[in-house]
């Protein structure tokens, strides 16, 4: 039994380390109208993975490590090419007409070296902007946008002329929802020679939600952030049917372990009902306040900080199970601390999913809704997780047999995640 418990615990630590060696984030996109009835759409994404023609969350960490220290004509090789794929899979129509579209920016063999210079210790993913613009029918009402598939689901942000800015959840390979291309003009101002222009809507203002379909594909995006999605789904599927699997393990880890981890740890101490409500919404409400609060820019962590936070709170909750067989009063305290944490990593998350920064104000509209997002998928594991042990939690050997051996391999997992994150990944 302790023979193949090692096995399995050296097992689980090496699909960690797959799972934490090249860390996947949304790409984005912010699309801006400018006065001179242009659209401009700066595009941010892991240049190297569209270089290699493979999504991120699929990309093999040898391949971008081979492409990033081999020769820079190898190496401008792959981004003309990611620069071309994007050119011609990038559509913008507008009222229904395609418009010819043209790549003003894209990364480049400097951009990259100077990217990895500025995180020697994290050389993948190397996040980059790609900047296309179109020309604008002058009578045209409204824009719609179709993203590189291999891209995956995108975030878009449109901000139009005199409007506010709006956001939504492109999924992969369909055109976005249709967005106004202008507002109501401003009124003009009695003319002066002392007269202030007039401030134009900053092209980065706190989007707002778009339509309830955007709305449910913010609480979607939650939802993913902690379970797989179909796309990860077919990821695997077709890994599978690739026989590229043994090759490329990352492909079976979903993005939102390390949250399914820490709320599987909360339920293998107590699977009943009470005590783990108890702990789950206090994890609710704790990371919630901390999202809400980054978001509106009051309180922020470097990823640093906080990454390697969260990996020890799944370790050291996991430890606890171990130790003890009631949830005794402290550890609500120790959920609420954690959560408090999680809750930045959340924020850190959904700022990304924005094409923002996770020190500026986002709109409380999709921060809530992503959050909605969140406790649903959170909700999902208790509830998968109560329907897995409904017939032996009861049984004497439960906790030997199913709680001890199961927090065992999270409490291993955070450990190597703690481990990583500090001294081989920093944030």
């Amino acid at each position: 039994m302790t023979r193949r418990l090692l096995i399995l615990v050296l097992a689980v630590l090496a699909m960690a380390h797959a799972a934490g060696a090249h860390p996947v984030f949304p790409a984005s996109a912010v699309a801006v109208v400018r006065p001179d009835n242009t659209l401009e759409v700066t595009v941010r994404c892991d240049a190297l993975a569209l270089a290699l023609n493979d999504l991120p969350a699929r990309i093999n960490d040898a391949e971008m490590h081979e492409l990033v220290t081999g020769t820079d004509a190898n190496l401008e090789h792959a981004l003309a090419a990611g620069r071309s794929r994007f050119q011609t899979l990038l559509h913008i129509v507008a009222d229904d007409q395609p418009l010819p579209v043209r790549v003003l920016a894209a990364p480049t063999v400097e951009n990259v070296r100077a990217w990895i210079a500025a995180h020697p210790t994290l050389p993948v993913p190397v996040k980059l902007d790609f900047v296309a613009v179109a020309d604008l029918p002058p009578e045209a009402g409204t824009v719609r946008i179709k993203f590189p598939g291999i891209l995956g689901d995108l975030v878009l942000t449109v901000q139009p002329l005199h409007a506010e800015a709006l956001a939504t959840l492109v999924p992969v390979g369909e055109l976005s929802e249709a967005f106004p291309i202008r507002g109501a003009a401003p009124a003009r101002a009695p003319t002066s020679p002392h007269a202030e222009s007039p401030v134009p809507t900053p092209p980065h203002a706190a989007p707002a939600v778009s339509s309830p379909r955007s709305a449910a594909l913010f609480v979607w995006l939650g939802v993913t952030h902690i379970l797989p999605s179909p796309t990860w789904f077919a990821q695997v599927w077709a890994a599978a049917r690739a026989g590229s699997l043994r090759s490329r393990p990352g492909t079976l880890i979903p993005d939102g372990i390390d949250h399914i981890l820490f709320v599987l740890a909360l339920f293998f101490l107590s699977p009943r009902l009470r005590p783990l409500l108890i702990q789950v919404t206090t994890f609710t409400l704790a990371h919630s306040i901390t999202l809400a609060l980054s978001a509106r820019g009051v309180v922020h962590m470097p990823a640093s900080i906080v990454e390697p936070v969260i990996a020890a709170s799944i370790c050291l909750v996991a430890v606890e199970n171990l130790c003890t067989q009631k949830v005794h009063a402290w550890r609500p305290i120790i959920v609420f601390a954690f959560g408090l944490i999680h809750g930045l990593g959340f924020a850190s998350a959904f700022a990304e999913a924005i094409g923002g920064d996770s020190r500026a104000r986002t709109p409380l509209g999709p921060v809530l809704l992503f959050n909605l997002g969140v406790e649903l998928g959170q909700l999902t594991v208790v509830g998968l997780a109560m329907l897995a042990v409904a017939r032996v939690r009861a049984r004497p050997w439960y906790r030997a047999r199913v709680a001890i051996p199961a927090s065992i391999l999270i409490a291993a997992v955070g450990l190597c995640w703690t481990i990583e994150r500090i001294f081989i990944h920093p944030g």
